[in-house]
């Protein structure tokens, strides 16, 4: 029982000439043939009358309609060298980029949760092709999508595209890889300078003799550079790199020169060493290394520049006078010695250094007398009887000569050292003499004529002779 009747028409959409124009994305222009299929169904679908179908055919060709083909591209890349992700969007029409009449466009970038990261949309046209970037973006990792949307000519075109961040990994590996190379490279170079020295020869010759090497000792060997590898692990090593600092100072020409003389040793001598040291009791020796340093303290004060000086002068000593001398002063009583120098610390030695002071002084007075002359005069008075004085009489003169300003007489001194004393005895002996002074009588009948040396401010001797006057006057012109 059919409760009504259900036409199905396959073709729903009726091609109109007049409509223009119909946009498809990819559509062949040409004769098309549809066909209308008109049959009974029941409520539920299923065809209950197949005499009663009919069969309509439509025939329309297309090549009068004007149909177009537009598609939107959407393009990504990651630039290593400007660290920036970079997109492009166009326009195609029929296969063409449209370059006018087109909108700035608008990219949106989303993650795979569809959160928006980046909007694309500061870039310009070039030549109808939208390009932007983004720099310096964040660490990704994945796919994420591109969503692109532009207008032409007042109609809205989307377009979708994606963008691979394995691109910015393999970059990021790369640029890692660079470093590491140039970092190799550098050492490959060093490498290659010391492997450019090697005599290959040399190598071949090492190669044959390791050709006969028992590896099984090899093994032992590594087993053992384990163990010693245990104990080389608790060494100091600042302490062996300052030890180096020390050893790089070292003319390994002098160790070599130090080898040559130690091939040179009796060993047998050595260990014979060896067994005597072996009964050293180390703790006396302990106790003189304290001692010595010690020692050392005081020795570091020396001015060994003098000990070479000293060193200089005893070189020149004659050690049998040495000899000699020991054994006159194993002679000496040293008790004496003591009792002298318990006398000697009474001395007070400021008045011994006045006295240094003054024999100065006096030293140079005498230094200028002409020992010569004075040796004339005391020919002259030899056999004369002298006067003795009384230290009374030495103290009155020694007050008189206390007054005597000794500037003055080395002044004048200074000035007679020019006279020619040979011109004055000769004018004397031209000329009369001057009015003798004579003085008082001294209850002898005599005068006193005096002689004095001056030698500074002391006078060191007086010499008188006593004249009678008669003998005075019968002495010669040339005696007086």
């Amino acid at each position: 029982m059919k409760d009504k009747r259900i036409v199905y028409i396959l073709l729903t959409l009726l091609l109109v000439s007049s409509l223009s124009p119909i946009v498809f994305n990819s559509f062949v222009k040409g004769d098309y043939t549809w066909k209308i299929v008109s049959k009974d169904y029941d409520i539920n679908g299923a065809a209950i009358d197949e005499t009663n179908s009919s069969t309509y055919t439509l025939n329309i060709n297309t090549n009068t309609i004007d149909v177009h083909s537009y598609n939107v591209q959407v393009t990504s890349s990651y630039s290593d060298y400007n660290d920036r992700i970079e997109v492009n969007m166009w326009l195609e029409a029929d296969g063409q980029v449209v370059d006018s009449n087109v909108s700035v466009p608008d990219i949106v970038m989303k993650d795979i949760s569809n959160s928006i990261l980046h909007t694309f949309n500061s870039g310009s046209l070039y030549d109808g092709i939208y390009q932007d970037y983004w720099s310096s973006p964040p660490d990704l990792e994945g796919l994420y999508s591109l969503y692109g949307t532009l207008t032409y000519n007042g109609e809205i075109y989307h377009g979708t595209g994606f963008f691979d961040s394995s691109s910015m990994q393999v970059h990021s590996k790369l640029d890692d890889i660079n470093l590491d190379v140039n970092s190799s490279y550098t050492y490959i170079e060093a490498i290659k300078a010391t492997t450019d020295t090697i005599n290959w020869a040399t190598v071949d010759a090492i190669k044959t003799k390791t050709d006969t090497i028992d590896w099984t000792d090899i093994d032992y060997i590594y087993t053992t550079s384990g163990q010693i590898k245990a104990k080389t692990d608790t060494i100091a090593w600042g302490d062996i790199s300052a030890i180096k600092l020390k050893t790089d100072d070292i003319v390994w020409n002098d160790v070599t020169a130090i080898k040559a003389k130690t091939d040179t040793i009796n060993w047998a001598t050595v260990d014979a060493i060896k067994t005597k040291t072996d009964t050293i009791d180390w703790t006396d020796v302990d106790y003189i290394y304290t001692n010595l340093g010690i020692i050392k303290d005081k020795t570091d004060t020396i001015n060994w520049a003098d000990i070479s000086a000293i060193k200089l002068k005893t070189d020149t000593l004659v050690w049998t006078d040495v000899t000699d001398i020991k054994n006159t002063t194993d002679l000496i009583n040293w008790a004496d010695v003591n009792a002298i120098k318990t006398s000697t610390d009474t001395i007070d030695w400021t008045d011994i250094d006045y006295i240094y002071t003054t024999s100065g002084q006096i030293k140079a007075k005498t230094d200028t007398i002409a020992w010569a002359d004075i040796a004339t005069i005391q020919a002259s008075i030899s056999g004369i009887g002298s006067v003795s004085l009384s230290s009374s009489d030495i103290e009155a003169i020694q007050a008189k000569v206390d007054l005597i300003d000794w500037a003055e007489v080395t002044a004048i001194r200074s000035r007679t050292d020019f006279i020619d004393w040979k011109d004055v005895i000769a004018i004397k002996r031209n000329t009369s003499p001057p009015e003798s002074y004579i003085p008082e009588s001294s209850g002898f009948g005599s005068t006193i004529y005096g002689f004095f040396s001056d030698v500074g401010d002391t006078i060191t001797s007086f010499m008188a002779t006593l004249f009678r006057e008669s003998d005075l006057s019968s002495l010669s012109e040339r005696d007086r």
